[in-house]
């Protein structure tokens, strides 16, 4: 085998504590249902795509495999863009930490967004409960210090609840 070699471990700064995020579960839950549907909706129309190619009086659509394979890049390519704006939206969690909002998107990235000025958080668009969701939503959009702008699917009033105030009045 081998002698046993010494692994160093990568350890937190002595006054930081991991961050806490607080869970998005209003906002995931309006993103997972509404790309559901997307899904359901998206596959019903290759469905009839591909009945209207079977049941053509020509051999023409059965036959053509480029048609075929421009058809499957095009439904993959649809369904990218529906995760990015249903569930890419909706981040896992965020949690406000001296003067910044860390929040962890989907695929796990952490951004972090300075508090403090009401310009740096507000409400885009207010969605109420209904059949996508049990809780009412909102679109928030956050500025970052470079002036970046990110909108974020969340629960109604989830940064508040975290302490963070901004602008509460759909633009």
């Amino acid at each position: 085998m081998g002698a046993p070699r010494a692994v160093r471990i990568a350890r937190a700064p002595a006054g930081s504590a991991p961050l806490a995020f607080v869970p998005n579960t209003a906002g995931q839950a309006r993103a997972s249902n509404l790309f559901l549907g997307y899904l359901v909706l998206l596959l019903v129309i290759f469905l009839v795509f591909i009945g209207l190619a079977y049941t053509s009086p020509s051999p023409g659509p059965r036959s053509d495999t480029s048609a075929w394979a421009v058809l499957a890049l095009l439904g993959i390519g649809l369904a990218i863009g529906g995760w990015t704006i249903t569930l890419g939206r909706a981040p896992r969690g965020a949690v406000v930490r001296g003067e910044e909002i860390a929040v962890r998107e989907r695929l796990g990235r952490v951004r972090r967004f300075p508090v403090g000025d009401a310009a740096h958080l507000r409400v885009v668009h207010h969605y109420p409960a209904g059949f996508l969701s049990p809780e009412a939503t909102e679109m928030v959009e956050l500025v970052a210090a470079d002036r970046s702008r990110r909108t974020y699917l969340v629960g109604s009033g989830y940064f508040d609840e975290l302490g963070a105030s901004g602008e509460r009045r759909p633009a």
